[in-house]
């Protein structure tokens, strides 16, 4: 299953190939430029140190892993011809798991962000510098069946700051809903006045 593709891996990496050099080269190009973006930079370190990492193991572990391969039928005997052999496949597939495990968490983790950034309240709670617009797309129904909550779940500091800023109970109710499903008390305060003066001008 595997065979044509180390093959073809193996005659890149022969010592007279530019191939390995050249892919060098791209790997540290690449990684400078991730600079720029930490999610990015953060997966080439994360990979750096997982390879890393794994060439110990998987130079022990070489042998054993082809061979393991080779009675599940994913590659052909020939590759355990001599220790060596077995080793450097196996190493080179081990390696080869630990980048693709790596890259497929941070395609997971990446997509998983985009969905949760289409969330208003999300946004809410976690951009920087959120704009009224922010607040306003965060729809009030998500709190209208939603019961009081366990005012001991919330800090003190908080209650205090939204009894400070409300005398009326029911705002003071809807300010800790806001706070329990995670916006900061600040921001809840603010979400509740906005949408007081919504339905004000709505009348």
């Amino acid at each position: 299953m595997l065979d044509n593709i180390i093959a073809t891996l193996k005659a890149a990496l022969q010592h007279t190939s530019d191939i390995p050099v050249i892919m060098i080269f791209i790997g540290v190009l690449l990684f400078s430029f991730s600079f720029l973006r930490v999610r990015v930079w953060l997966y080439f370190s994360i990979t750096i140190i997982a390879v890393t990492i794994s060439i110990l193991p998987g130079y022990y572990l070489g042998p054993a892993f082809t061979r393991f391969l080779i009675n599940v039928h994913i590659i052909s005997p020939e590759w355990n011809a001599s220790e060596d052999i077995s080793r450097s496949v196996g190493l080179g597939i081990i390696i080869s798991l630990v980048v693709l495990l790596t890259t497929s968490i941070m395609i997971t983790t990446t997509f998983i962000e985009v969905i949760k950034k289409k969330d208003p309240l999300y946004l809410l709670k976690s951009k920087k510098n959120p704009t009224i617009k922010d607040y306003l797309r965060v729809p009030c129904d998500l709190i209208d069946k939603k019961p009081m909550p366990d005012l001991d779940q919330i800090d003190l500091p908080a209650r205090n700051l939204v009894y400070n800023n409300f005398n009326d109970e029911e705002l003071q109710v809807l300010a800790f809903k806001w706070v329990s499903l995670g916006l900061p008390e600040h921001r809840a305060i603010k979400k509740v006045l906005l949408d007081l003066d919504v339905q004000k001008n709505a009348m």
